[in-house]
């Protein structure tokens, strides 16, 4: 038994950039942003102290609650860390024709993790880890659009394997297409669309 306790702390800084532009007799609009991320967590443990209670069979989950032992007053630190992430990011979007717009973008990002699990200090690094984008709308009428994006993904994450270990980012792909519709000048809307998502070393 033990039981965790601490503080959680996030700081953040955003810069963002958008405009439009011409381009071959059309106008388009670009944006362009960076983004800085902090959190601190400085989590403690305090163990179980005196007679611990009778947790019963794990197999009779109707046995009602199990009674809170009296904990320690000393805290041990048990996940002290530091998360630092920056990202670049830009995104344009296309008129190709008054119809039908394309957009492609991108963002690139790193990550700084250090931290102390438990008395192990553990140090990661991912540099220049790119995430596409791109996506085409087409306006079918004045009530119908239809559309299609892709993403690629890429998130650090703070699950472990069995020895304490922080697990690999998952990285993957997400696919979409669909049909929006507003009616009544945009007072009722609605959509339908299927999505396909795809990732790697997520954690069970």
């Amino acid at each position: 038994f033990n039981n965790y306790h601490g503080n959680r702390r996030r700081d953040e800084a955003h810069l963002a950039l958008s405009g439009s532009f011409a381009l071959l007799g059309r106008s388009h609009e670009a944006s362009l942003g960076w983004t800085r991320i902090v959190d601190d967590n400085h989590i403690a443990s305090r163990p179980a102290v005196g007679t611990l209670p009778d947790t019963g069979s794990f197999f009779d989950w109707r046995n009602g609650a199990i009674a809170e032992p009296a904990w320690s007053d000393q805290g041990r630190p048990a996940d002290h860390g530091r998360v630092r992430q920056t990202g670049l990011y830009g995104v344009s979007r296309f008129s190709i024709t008054d119809s039908l717009h394309v957009i492609a973008g991108g963002r690139m990002g790193n990550w700084e993790i250090d931290r102390v699990y438990f008395g192990s200090p553990q140090q990661y690094r991912y540099r220049n880890a790119f995430v596409p984008y791109a996506g085409v709308v087409f306006d079918i009428d004045d009530v119908y659009s239809a559309y299609a994006a892709y993403t690629g993904m890429f998130t650090p994450q703070n699950a472990r394997s069995a020895d304490g270990a922080a697990l690999p980012p998952v990285r993957g792909t997400s696919r979409e297409a669909g049909v929006k519709a507003a009616f009544f000048d945009g007072d009722l809307n609605g959509s339908a669309a299927i999505f396909q998502t795809r990732q790697n070393n997520l954690a069970q």
